[in-house]
């Protein structure tokens, strides 16, 4: 299973998390669309916009697993 991380507004690296966990973050307005991300596979830290697609039902990180 992908492991994924996230940075806070202070630049602080949290996780491992699974990508479930990022979206729920996210649907409970606690992950930012701003937020970069992380998982092994990026060659760099992205913003989560560039990285999720959903719907108001669900929301999926893409590449995921």
């Amino acid at each position: 299973m992908t492991q994924w991380y996230y940075s806070d507004y202070e630049r602080n690296r949290h996780g491992p998390v699974k990508a479930r966990d990022l979206a729920d973050l996210h649907a409970n307005g606690q992950l930012a669309p701003d937020t970069l991300v992380w998982r092994e596979g990026l060659a760099q830290w992205q913003p989560w916009r560039t990285l999720v697609r959903g719907t108001r039902r669900r929301i999926v990180a893409v590449g995921c697993c």
